[in-house]
């Protein structure tokens, strides 16, 4: 998929600024993290998909790093 002419999140959704609690949803926090740049929001995407993260990064490396036959 091509996500050059993808309007920012922040466009496509009416998000409340941070509130600073835990019960953001996914998309509340990618808008924050859209608009502001801020660490939190990503940091807690990160805290909660790791394991989705840890998966996708180790399977493109073993697909990536191993020798083509």
């Amino acid at each position: 998929m091509d996500f050059r002419n993808e309007q920012p999140l922040s466009d496509r959704a009416s998000v409340p600024r941070h509130t600073g609690g835990m019960d953001e949803t996914d998309l509340e926090l990618l808008a924050r993290y859209d608009r502001d740049k801020t660490e939190d929001a990503f940091a807690e995407l990160v805290r909660r998909h790791v394991d989705r993260i840890y998966s996708a990064a180790s399977e493109w490396f073993t697909i990536n790093t191993w020798p083509k036959m």
